[in-house]
């Protein structure tokens, strides 16, 4: 029971250690790539959006 409790203990503190770290996860190149990459793709499906409802608009105007 006492390894049990010890493992737990140790577990626990290395998580605390994780979470209390000053790291900033926006600060990782890999992030700020993956933020870049998001907008990009949020701009392209936003333009994709317009040409359908300019698609749409047409047709129902046919």
């Amino acid at each position: 029971m006492t390894e049990i409790m010890n493992t737990l203990w140790s577990e626990s503190s290395d998580l605390e250690d994780e979470m209390m770290g000053t790291r900033s996860v926006l600060a990782d190149d890999y992030t700020s790539h993956n933020i870049k990459k998001l907008e990009d793709i949020i701009e392209e499906q936003k333009k994709r959006e317009e040409f359908l409802k300019d698609e749409l608009q047409t047709s129902e105007e046919k």
